[in-house]
């Protein structure tokens, strides 16, 4: 039971702390969201690590930041994050990630309301902005032909289907979870090396973290411009095409 608490801790302190963590979507957690709600945590992170504002984020920035969350956690100050930390830290996060979807339902029903009045019409409802069908309309002539449906649909089905078999089914949930499983493993070995189930403030703040790393495709330590850039067309795409990465 411990270590069934302890897993689920680790995977929220990876997603709570900067470039820690990343949610792996598969078939039954899919969920479609606009471009731009997808990567607004990512570009809040962005700008809350470049302390310069160069438009890059190093070692150092990544670093700073992660230890003040890592001092914000540790509620009685002993430089680690017992179990207990761990699952308040959870708690929390899940009631941030509820408000934030909470505030996104909100602008979204804003954004419909062209005339502020409080009501949604049919004509403000049938004309509003759709993100998908921006992606599908790949030569932008403001048409969907048969063809660019069929290309989204194939490019949506070879995202979902992880073992790639050619069928949906309950075997690319598995994979989906083995998948998480070995990013879990990888995380408590960064962040809890010795298994004792408490993470130390040296660990933490050290650790890159998934995120960053995949981000930082050269390895050189520093996500640049394009690199960053490259993370927000990523999860564009991702969102557009119905699943998040």
């Amino acid at each position: 039971m411990a270590q069934k608490i302890l897993k689920k801790a680790l995977i929220t302190i990876g997603m709570l702390s900067l470039f820690a963590g990343s949610a792996l979507a598969g078939p039954k957690s899919m969920k479609r969201q606009s471009p731009e709600a997808s990567f607004a945590p990512l570009m809040q992170m962005i700008k809350l690590v470049d302390s310069n504002g160069d438009g890059e984020v190093t070692k150092a920035e990544a670093q700073l930041v992660r230890g003040k969350m890592f001092d914000r956690m540790d509620r009685n100050g002993d430089a680690f994050l017992d179990r207990r930390e761990q699952r308040f830290a959870k708690v929390s996060h899940k009631r941030k990630k509820r408000e934030r979807r909470a505030a996104h339902r909100f602008d979204r029903r804003s954004s419909l309301d062209a005339d502020s009045n409080g009501d949604i019409s049919e004509q403000e409802f049938v004309h509003r902005p759709s993100y998908l069908f921006d992606r599908m309309d790949v030569n932008k002539d403001g048409v969907v032909s048969k063809k660019e449906q069929e290309s989204f649909r194939s490019k949506q089905f070879a995202r979902l289907d992880l073992n790639g078999d050619g069928i949906l089914n309950r075997q690319d949930r598995n994979v989906a979870k083995d998948n998480k499983r070995s990013k879990v493993k990888t995380l408590k070995a960064k962040l809890d090396p010795d298994g004792d189930g408490r993470i130390s403030r040296m660990d933490f703040v050290t650790t890159p973290g998934i995120i960053f790393e995949k981000i930082d495709v050269n390895g050189d330590l520093v996500l640049s411009q394009q690199e960053i850039q490259d993370a927000f067309e990523s999860r564009r795409n991702s969102a557009a095409n119905g699943r998040i990465k």
